[in-house]
């Protein structure tokens, strides 16, 4: 770094403004980081094929289509492209870039102070000048990678505040001058060409918000800044540790040093991830999840809204795609981001074919993308919860231009009500994979043959069979799998006189019904869950029998089959809205569409009733009779905003 360099910025210190005032992020940024998919497996290679991936056209509705025609531009390299080597107690040196037993430069393979790395001495990833050094084991020209994402339209991220091996900066005797390192970190990113930073609240380097937006402004490129503080440091909130960098986020472009922050912690894959997230910007929070919210915080999308252009409430990056969630839970998680205005940060390995196949219909839903990017004043909020059959919906909404409503109807169904009684029986989808699905007869029975059988869980010594509980006669019965397993009685025409004994006896007939021997009643569906009742005959009584093979059946009707593991349908919701309480401001037919399916449903004039999967969503927009959507798409003008050239790299 040349003295001049430094002295100029140093100048801009002195008069510190708190907006970034870089002319980007007017909508919420759209892109990709690498942390969630790779952790500190990463590298040069995988990043310029992560850039092929979102530069690759694809079908979307019909026509080839790639992530970045969609607004998704930002490639963000997080953790682990420093160099921190580190240096044994017995003299081994391990550099940063070495991987053993699934971890990096460590001198025992695990994170820090372990056994074998007391003593030893981690050296920095800045030099004295204040430059940090990137390990070009893994990242060999990484002006070139910054070049390569700019060759396919693209723009590349950045990443300080590091984790990999903070102890390598904060033994540092004297300690080191954080405006040196952090002008340091800017003129690399200006010589390197980097058009956004990511500052994490590991090594304090990246905490002086205010600091960095005034040295990045000076460099004359829009470069945009995510605040990933964990919650800190958000419009509102003044800063724990000391530095005054607080701003409020209710100017008409965001006051605040940065373009978008976190509202939470970490996420991690999984549904209760989301809900948390969620939870730093519910009105009302969901008791049956984790708060998530920083203490102090404002709320963030209330009236007047801290969330708007120039400065997002982010919940977190997406965890779309991971691949542990089912395609419901991952619809949540994305209209979930796009109805409170949210950036949309993928975070998901894009080579991989299935993962990607399971959200592309989702991640690429041009509507949905409409939603998030629209603003007419408000990010969008939640604005009633506990409604529905199974009182755990919540209804979201957003105003999106020319009267029209984005509405977002979530079903939040928690583990207390997801099952049935302890081990009942309910109807899932059909799923040959699912061992609980899979039912075995008594030796010699088949499916039809009226003989008397158990009905025992396949699964390997299972000693799961089909009981009426308690023995209870009459209508609506329950059956469950929570007993064992009775031996077939002697006599099974003597139940009469021992009704006990015969609970878990069954006759599968000709005509389909599943018959208990106990007291003559047939086992039915209702509201998916199976019970006893007298035979009726009706369709709710007639199951098919399918072999699976090894003398396992599904027992099934339709497309749904009989499981003794959680019922997922038991928790589906029916919910009904007064269009009157979406505050839809106008009067007259309104025209319904549904954002998942891409179609219009029937026009309503009083009320809206739909049904919501257990873990799903419906997106709906409301609007008036005649009105245009879906809206041609196109990318926000900030989006082509040029990028300036870099002058050099490093």
């Amino acid at each position: 770094m040349g003295k001049r360099s430094v002295l100029l910025l140093l100048v801009v210190v002195i008069h510190q403004s708190k907006a970034v005032d870089n002319g980007i992020g007017l909508t919420p940024p759209m892109g990709w980081r690498h942390w969630k998919a790779f952790y500190g497996d990463i590298n040069q290679n995988i990043m310029q094929t992560i850039m092929d991936e979102m530069s690759t056209k694809r079908d979307v509705d019909g026509v080839p289509t790639s992530l970045k025609d969609l607004g998704y531009l930002y490639v963000g390299l997080d953790d682990h492209w420093q160099n921190c080597t580190r240096l044994c107690p017995n003299g081994t040196v391990i550099p940063s870039w070495l991987l053993e037993n699934g971890d990096y430069g460590h001198c025992d393979n695990k994170w820090h102070n372990g056994t074998n790395d007391t003593g030893s001495i981690v050296y920095p990833w800045y030099t004295e000048e204040g430059k940090p050094i990137v390990d070009t084991h893994r990242f060999p020209d990484l002006g070139g990678m910054v070049s390569y994402a700019h060759a396919k339209g693209l723009r590349a991220g950045w990443y300080f505040g590091n984790y990999q091996c903070a102890a390598g900066m904060a033994n540092h005797n004297p300690a080191w001058n954080l405006t040196k390192l952090a002008i340091g970190s800017v003129n690399a990113i200006k010589e390197y060409g980097f058009d956004s930073v990511k500052l994490d609240s590991g090594f304090p380097v990246g905490q002086n918000l205010t600091l960095w937006a005034d040295l990045l402004n000076a460099t004359g490129r829009p470069v945009m800044i995510e605040n990933c503080h964990q919650g800190a440091d958000a419009p509102g909130l003044v800063h724990d540790g000391g530095e005054d960098h607080n701003c409020t986020g209710l100017t008409p472009t965001s006051d605040c040093p940065f373009n978008f922050w976190r509202t939470t912690g970490d996420p991690e894959p999984g549904w209760g991830t989301i809900m948390r997230e969620l939870n730093t910007l519910r009105k009302n929070v969901n008791p049956n999840y984790p708060s998530g919210i920083r203490p102090g915080a404002p709320t963030y999308n209330g009236n007047p809204p801290r969330s708007r252009p120039g400065g997002w409430a982010y919940p977190g990056t997406m965890v779309v795609g991971d691949g542990s969630m089912t395609e419901d839970e991952n619809k949540v998680h994305f209209g979930g981001w796009c109805i409170v205005s949210s950036p949309l940060i993928l975070a998901f390995n894009l080579s991989d074919p299935v993962r990607r196949a399971l959200v592309w219909e989702t991640i690429t839903n041009k509507e949905a993308i409409t939603v998030n990017q629209a603003w007419e004043g408000h990010p969008g909020s939640q604005i009633m919860d506990s409604l529905g059959s199974n009182k755990a919906v919540e209804v979201w909404t957003k105003p999106i231009g020319g009267n029209r409503t984005a509405a977002f109807f979530l079903n939040t169904a928690d583990a207390s009500i997801e099952a049935p009684q302890s081990g009942g029986l309910s109807m899932v989808a059909c799923d040959p994979k699912d061992n609980t699905q899979l039912w075995t007869f008594s030796s010699g029975v088949s499916p039809g043959s009226a003989k008397p059988t158990n009905i025992q869980s396949a699964v390997s010594g299972s000693p799961h069979c089909w009981e009426i509980t308690a023995c209870k006669t009459g209508p609506e019965a329950g059956v469950g799998t929570n007993y064992g397993c009775k031996p077939l009685p002697a006599d099974p025409t003597k139940c009469s006189s021992n009704l006990c004994s015969c609970n878990g006896l069954w006759a599968l007939n000709n005509n389909g019904t599943i018959q208990s021997l106990m007291d003559g009643n047939c086992a039915q569906v209702e509201n998916n869950l199976i019970n006893v009742s007298p035979c009726t005959g009706k369709a709710n009584q007639q199951f098919q029998t399918t072999a699976m093979g090894n003398n396992a059946f599904q027992i099934k009707q339709g497309s749904l089959c009989v499981s003794n593991g959680p019922s997922q349908s038991a928790s589906n919701a029916t919910v009904t809205v007064q269009l009157k309480d979406l505050n839809l401001g106008f009067d007259g037919p309104v025209r319904v569409r549904d954002v998942w399916n891409k179609k219009d449903l029937p026009e309503e004039t009083t009320q809206f009733s739909t049904k919501v999967n257990y873990h799903g969503s419906q997106f709906i927009i409301f609007m008036p009779k005649d009105s245009e959507w879906p809206l041609p798409f196109q990318l926000p003008a900030w989006i082509n905003k040029t990028t300036p050239k870099p002058p050099s790299h490093f």
